[in-house]
């Protein structure tokens, strides 16, 4: 019981850091012209183009989001969808 202790607070203490550094930065959008589309970093951007603003599946946006993402990498079952 007490690896899964170890494990677990380690995936907590890297998913704080995840959280702090990788907030808000998974989010992405997608618009007609592909052209601007690299350029494009605020939501508002995204909406002054006539994109849609959307949120990827595995982020880092709260804890929970974090937690999850980083056990799903750590098992390596569909953590090419994150890269």
């Amino acid at each position: 019981i007490s690896l899964w202790m170890f494990y677990f607070m380690n995936l907590f203490f890297f998913g704080v850091i995840a959280t702090k550094y990788l907030k808000k930065s998974m989010d992405f959008c997608t618009t007609l012209d592909a052209s601007v589309a690299h350029t494009i970093r605020t939501k508002a951007e995204c909406f002054d183009y006539g994109g849609d603003w959307l949120k990827n599946d595995l982020d880092f946006n709260t804890i929970f989001d974090s937690l999850s993402s980083l056990f799903q990498i750590s098992t390596t079952e569909g953590w090419m969808d994150l890269m």
